[in-house]
């Protein structure tokens, strides 16, 4: 317990949210379980998880998010280079 308190106080001066750390710890468990009961229906296969419908959609959603995350990221910098010279 004093362990996370350390934790905690440090993630607050260093500017870190502790609420995605704890939402990791509440729900771990939980995803821990579903992915192997998921890997169980589809014989071992992760390629199961991106040819279902849903999945491959949220899938999809997901890298477009990254890659505009990223492009986003991108631009600034090269804005922000501009601007120094």
């Amino acid at each position: 317990m004093v362990f996370f308190g350390v934790l905690g106080y440090l993630m607050k001066k260093l500017g870190f949210d502790p609420g995605p750390m704890v939402l990791a710890f509440v729900l771990g468990s939980l995803l821990k379980s579903s992915l192997r009961r998921s890997l169980l229906l589809f014989d071992g296969n992760p390629g199961g998880f991106f040819t279902r419908p849903i999945s491959g959609t949220l899938f999809a959603l997901l890298l477009l998010a990254v890659v505009a995350s990223a492009v986003r990221a991108i631009r600034r910098g090269r804005e922000a280079e501009r601007v120094r010279w």
